[in-house]
């Protein structure tokens, strides 16, 4: 699903089913599968409360990632995108009555209401295909987003009660529209060859000496399309005039009237980027890294390798909780939280197909957190599956459970985060999730050996794609500001596995964090869980 805000504001109707005590999957798999979607007639028996919404668009207008949602009732909340791919509607209280429909019923109906649903897509297959055995690539090529509505989603009662709703958007729809996949273009292209190879990271060396190239072996052999997928990017804009929208690609909508907004935001990002930062570097400390404070202490987990998983989100997702609750507990040496669990056993995300950091925290604050011991990192894993003797333990053990909270985007919405903003929230509670979208990384990125990235030697065609890391410190060089990144490609990669990217050149579009508290219902979501996943002794 790519669908722009401008395609989510407006008036909808909205479905919901009677909220029960036992958390549900609202018929997704676990992890999901763009085979396995619950269809648009699922569940149509048993939404039975039905409620009108307004989403409007929130100043500043011209960063439409979000606003306000009004009831029909008048009571009031807010809504915002997430990624181009759903959105989330939130209320301080129940202004929707979902409560009164509860079993069995709630008996502090006062909680926070929360609502989230994807954006519904249709593949366009002859009749008899089997849709759940289609490739990756084949589903992706005949797909086509509805913006104006979502498949089946989920709402939460605090964490007290559960449900599934579904939303249409009233009046005009907006035009469905598709990519054209990095794979179907570079059909024909070659492998990377060690010549070819080689007069790149040449290229890049004698052209400037911020940074340096080298060749690494795990990139030969691969062709266009794999490299690219490997920093998360799938797809390539069509023309305006093909009016087309795809699945699983990080780019926006192609209508003419998205493309505008698109760049309305960027240039009202551009223009606010680095608000705060001179009173920010004056009074935050000059340099901060994670893997070297607070005495000399090291809070960071070693840099994993993702492997030919697509799981760069769940990586630095967990490590940036995993660092956050090691920083606010001051206890360097914690376990920690399984990057698996998610990967695998969450509804929210496709797996090594994809996914994103604020949907890893929000599940992990709906659901929970389980230590890595309880399920290691495998980059080929298809099923929810956990160390049944591990979670045994837990259950018997005298130590607190544990869970996020507080998931958010900095700045209180994709699009609005600043340098001062990642710049403080790295000094005052630590790592932070950003993305590095297909603007800003290329072929170049993927052999940088070391020194301060400054971006490609050619702006890439499109914007579309983004490979998740985790941003972990601050300094200087020469007088010239960096960010210091952990990567997920490894410890032979860069710099020990870390990059420093010039905060001049690499500006993040958004910062994506959450904190670590005790779970107060002892992990009984995350054993709900783990009792329907595969057992491993």
């Amino acid at each position: 699903m790519h669908c722009h805000a401008q395609d989510v504001t407006g008036h909808w109707d909205i479905e919901l089913a009677p909220a029960t005590a036992e958390r549900s999957s609202c018929h997704h798999l676990r992890p999901d599968a763009p085979g396995g979607q619950p269809g648009p007639k699922e569940m149509a028996d048993t939404l039975k409360l039905k409620h009108r919404l307004h989403l409007a668009v929130a100043t500043p207008e011209k960063v439409m990632t979000g606003g306000e949602a009004i009831t029909q009732d008048n009571a009031k909340g807010a809504w915002m995108m997430v990624a181009d791919e759903g959105f989330e509607i939130k209320f301080p209280k129940d202004s929707l009555g979902v409560s009164a429909m509860a079993a069995p019923k709630l008996e502090a109906p006062e909680v926070s209401l929360s609502l989230f649903a994807f954006s519904r897509y249709d593949v366009q297959t002859p009749a008899g295909t089997n849709v759940s055995m289609m490739s990756m690539k084949d589903f992706e090529s005949k797909s086509v987003s509805k913006c104006g509505e979502t498949i089946l989603g989920w709402y939460a009662l605090g964490r007290e009660r559960w449900g599934c709703w579904r939303g249409s958007r009233r009046g005009e729809k907006p035009v469905p529209a598709v990519l054209e996949s990095v794979a179907a273009k570079h059909k024909k292209a070659k492998p990377l060859s060690f010549a070819m190879a080689s007069e790149r990271v040449e290229r890049i060396n004698v052209r400037q000496g911020a940074w340096r190239a080298r060749i690494y072996d795990r990139w030969l052999g691969k062709t266009p399309a794999q490299l690219a997928a490997h920093r998360g990017v799938r797809w390539h804009k069509r023309p305006l005039e093909h009016q087309h929208l795809s699945f699983l690609s990080l780019s926006r909508n192609t209508t003419a009237a998205s493309a505008l907004a698109e760049k309305q935001t960027e240039e009202w990002r551009q223009a606010h980027y680095f608000e705060g930062a001179a009173e920010a570097a004056k009074a935050l400390p000059k340099s901060i890294d994670w893997r070297e404070a607070r005495g000399g202490q090291d809070f960071l987990e070693p840099v994993a390798d993702q492997g030919a998983c697509g799981s760069c989100w769940a990586v630095s997702g967990m490590r940036m909780l995993t660092a956050r609750h090691k920083i606010a507990q001051n206890k360097p040496d914690a376990l920690p939280w399984s990057i698996s669990f998610p990967l695998y056993c969450s509804e929210y995300n496709q797996g090594c197909e994809g996914g994103y950091g604020y949907l890893l925290s929000r599940w992990s604050e709906q659901v929970g957190l389980l230590p890595a011991t309880c399920a290691t990192y495998k980059e080929n894993g298809q099923r929810c599956a956990v160390n049944a003797t591990c979670v045994a333990e837990l259950q018997k053990g005298k130590e607190p459970r544990w869970r996020a909270t507080a998931s958010r985007y900095i700045g209180g919405r994709q699009e609005l985060t600043t340098e001062a903003l990642l710049m403080k929230e790295l000094n005052e509670r630590g790592p932070v999730i950003v993305s590095l979208s297909g603007a800003q990384i290329g072929d170049d990125f993927m052999f940088y050996a070391g020194g301060v990235y400054t971006g490609e030697e050619f702006k890439p065609e499109d914007a579309s794609g983004g490979h998740a890391v985790l941003l972990v410190g601050y300094g200087e060089e020469d007088a010239k500001p960096y960010w210091i990144v952990q990567n997920s490609w490894g410890p032979d990669w860069g710099e020990d596995g870390y990059v420093r990217m010039a905060r001049s050149a690499i500006r993040f579009k958004s910062g994506e964090v959450a904190d670590v508290i005790v779970d107060e219902q002892n992990g009984k979501q995350v054993d709900r869980v783990v009792a329907t996943a595969d057992k491993i002794r």
